[in-house]
């Protein structure tokens, strides 16, 4: 019986990262996994679901990700007609931070 593995969301992850920026996913720091995750999460998963929560231009796809001081671990946000949507990607092998524990009670 041949061994087949489903592909993981990292696999996908990993492939649209090197196909989007041109670029060695394995060059690229945590921050910048944690960015583009939320944006391919965004992009890839909620947008095919629902259209409507995510702005339609690739510039205000980039103006939604995010990146700060005290900004509770935000990597991605929107905002259109009182709706809020916030994303988080955990890259690299430090944990949550204490201050976004409270964000993920939002979902």
């Amino acid at each position: 019986m041949e061994d087949t593995k489903k592909p993981l969301f990292r696999d996908y992850f990993r492939d649209w990262c090197e196909q989007t920026l041109k670029h060695s996913f394995d060059q690229l720091c945590d921050v910048q996994r944690s960015k583009l995750m939320s944006r391919f999460f965004a992009e890839q998963v909620l947008r095919p679901r629902n259209p409507s929560l995510l702005p339609f231009a690739d510039e205000d796809i980039e103006a939604c990700v995010v990146d700060g001081k005290n900004d509770c671990g935000v990597d991605f946000i929107s905002r259109d007609d009182g709706l809020v949507l916030m994303c988080l990607g955990a890259q690299g092998s430090r944990p949550c931070p204490r201050n976004a524990r409270g964000l993920l009670l939002l979902q």
